[in-house]
């Protein structure tokens, strides 16, 4: 049975611009047919769609085998095709035609819709909520609206999206500060770590947050490695004991594609990792490149930048991020300090390693793992990371 406010929107939607918008002003109207705004997707950057009566129209699609209408929010009438398996969307104009694949999630055939369901979560990331329950729920029978429109919240909003659009915003030379801080709380719970609220600070690192990259790493070991990587920022958040389970050839793929060598965190990261691994050439070779690496007095990226030399100056915008986000967002005064130490801690541990950490590289140096010679002192290791270790130390 089609749901009454199904029906009603359906027949709002139909009505001329002038009428629905006044139907979709009048609060009587809206509270007695439950009606709730939907998201418009827009497509080819001009075409506006009603959210919901796009979902209704593939449906329709997917059903019929042949082409459906589908109007905009302005009422001009466009075309769903489906052509050799794949969704097209066609304006009226002819001006834009494209394949929208990821509707295939609505597909009636069960094998079909729970394929693409998992090709479009691992599309999402890990850093985004737990949507394996949608799987489950697909093998059942259809996703209901709310549960699409949570999907397509991610794809819109979710971490993996704002990092793009951030990506191309870089390459296009349109960055801005806007576009450097994402609006949502939520994107900085899914890509630091959950939001700490009163946990202790000792309980928090050494419990909460390895737990949580542990369940990145789970749902994808690349993307969630990486992240793991870039905060390896103390002795317990070092990944290494995390991927004792991983065979070698499965994480030697996932450390070449996380490419830790692009800053020194990242290297300091992957080296905990590998001293696990000495049995194996491959990871033997990449610790003694990785040492000699660190201990150099520049650390130049493949653009010729030294990261020795850049690190004070990004310490410097992390707090600026933070005290903007703060006056920005107006968010309340317990979460601005926790972002604030943790972005201080962060500026710290930078180059203020963990000394059981460099005690490690240490003892297997010693025990022949490494043929490398840092000295008899580790802290000789320590204090070869460049200037901006002391500055930060300093501050």
């Amino acid at each position: 049975m089609i749901e009454k406010p199904m029906i009603a929107e359906y027949l709002c939607n139909h009505q001329a611009n002038s009428i629905r918008n006044s139907l979709l002003k009048d609060n009587d109207f809206i509270s007695k047919y439950d009606l709730r705004p939907t998201a418009v997707i827009t497509l080819g950057g001009k075409v506006h769609l009603n959210q919901n009566a796009l979902f209704a129209a593939v449906r329709r699609l997917l059903n019929k085998k042949e082409a459906v209408p589908i109007p905009d929010v302005d009422g001009n009438k466009h075309t769903l095709s489906l052509e050799q398996g794949h969704i097209y969307f066609e304006s009226s104009s002819k001006e834009i035609k494209a394949r929208i694949d990821n509707f295939l999630i609505l597909s009636p055939d069960r094998e079909e819709r729970i394929e693409n369901l998992r090709k479009f979560i691992a599309d999402i990331g890990p850093m985004s909520p737990d949507l394996s329950g949608m799987i489950i729920e697909a093998e059942k029978g259809e996703l209901s609206y709310e549960q699409l429109d949570k999907l397509l919240h991610q794809v819109s909003n979710g971490v993996a999206s704002l990092q793009n659009r951030l990506k191309n915003a870089f390459n296009t030379e349109q960055a801005t500060l806007d576009k450097l801080i994402p609006s949502s709380l939520t994107y900085y719970d899914y890509f630091c770590g959950p939001n700490p609220g009163n946990t202790d600070p000792e309980e928090y690192l050494g419990s909460v947050l390895p737990n949580y990259r542990k369940e990145l790493i789970q749902r994808n070991i690349v993307e969630g490695l990486d992240v793991c990587l870039q905060g390896a920022l103390r002795d317990d958040l070092m990944p290494g004991a995390w991927m004792v389970d991983y065979s070698d050839d499965e994480l030697w793929d996932s450390l070449e594609a996380c490419d830790p060598f692009r800053d020194p965190f990242a290297l300091l990261g992957a080296l905990d990792i590998v001293l696990y691994r000495q049995k194996d050439e491959r990871f033997g070779s990449f610790t003694e490149k990785a040492l000699t690496t660190l201990v150099n007095d520049e650390f130049f990226r493949n653009d010729g930048i030294d990261v020795y030399e850049l690190l004070p100056m990004l310490a410097f915008s992390h707090l600026a991020v933070n005290i903007d986000f703060r006056a920005v967002h107006h968010i309340a005064l317990p979460q601005v300090v926790w972002q604030l130490s943790f972005k201080l801690a962060t500026i710290r541990r930078l180059f203020y390693l963990q000394m059981d950490q460099v005690l490690l590289m240490q003892k297997s140096i010693n025990r022949g793992v490494v043929q490398y010679d840092v000295g008899a002192n580790p802290v000789d290791l320590f204090d070869k990371l460049g200037h901006a270790k002391r500055w930060c130390l300093e501050f």
